[in-house]
């Protein structure tokens, strides 16, 4: 496979929240008196996965609590989060008890939130760029990428290029919105590797596109991966070498 250039995804996948959403939202669960299991805990987030790659739940929560400009309201997200609280464990009705409060806890905790690149994103985008790989970023965001922003983030001078889904008004995983990246990119499928953190977005997005895929699975939330997995991102020069060398990468 003659592979010439690494798409990633931004959030979750180069950057992420300080601390980590994940451990946020296990934080405020725990002010609320809600523990979980970790095969609860797996199952929420694979869910969350799932609703995130424009599944038809999404669309019937955005059609139901949108505002003008196309952005979600707060009732969107009372009802996400309740959707997600059922499939912790919770009963509908201790769901719809927590999901308000929830949601308000947990913007005010992103809020005070840092925002990074992931520790090991700019050593490995610097090892991809000497091995010979060009380097972009595609992500499903809902505004156009501030082109400060990975500036800011100290990964800029590793990427020649950064698309957003609104500017190209196709969310992954339709694969008109890989196209369209590969179109303006002037590169094809089969020379690229989509790498990114939503399995069903991302992965499977990509690689029913025509590109190759990697998942980058840092809380193994998808030990089943039918693609290439990760669990850091420093791992993915090994695994583009092996395959570049026709050494099919491991699936763990």
């Amino acid at each position: 496979m003659a592979l010439q250039a690494v798409l990633f995804d931004l959030d979750g996948t180069l950057r992420e929240m300080d601390p980590p959403f994940p451990a946020i939202y296990r934080d405020a669960l725990a002010s609320f008196g809600v523990r979980v299991t970790r095969d609860a805990e797996r199952a929420a987030w694979r869910w969350a996965h799932a609703f995130w790659a424009g599944s038809e739940e999404l669309h019937r929560l955005l059609a139901q609590y949108r505002t003008g400009d196309g952005h979600p309201e707060d009732g969107f997200w009372v009802a996400y989060h309740a959707r997600k609280l059922e499939r912790l464990g919770l009963s509908p009705a201790q769901a719809a008890a927590i999901a308000p409060a929830l949601s308000q806890a947990l913007n005010a905790r992103m809020e005070q939130a840092a925002d990074r690149a992931l520790p090991d994103a700019l050593p490995t985008l610097c090892r991809l760029r000497a091995l010979g790989y060009r380097l972009a970023v595609f992500t499903n965001r809902r505004v156009a990428l501030d082109p400060t922003y990975l500036a800011d983030l100290g990964l800029a001078p590793c990427l020649e290029a950064a698309w957003s889904a609104a500017e190209l008004g196709y969310f992954k995983p339709d694969p008109r919105a890989f196209h369209a990246v590969l179109q303006a990119w002037g590169l094809a499928p089969h020379t690229v590797v989509y790498v990114g953190d939503n399995y069903y977005a991302d992965a499977l997005g990509a690689q029913r596109s025509g590109l190759a895929a990697v998942l980058l699975d840092r809380y193994d939330f998808f030990p089943d991966a039918q693609v290439p997995r990760i669990r850091r991102l420093a791992e993915l020069p090994e695994v583009l070498q092996a395959w570049s060398a026709d050494a099919r990468p491991s699936t763990r």
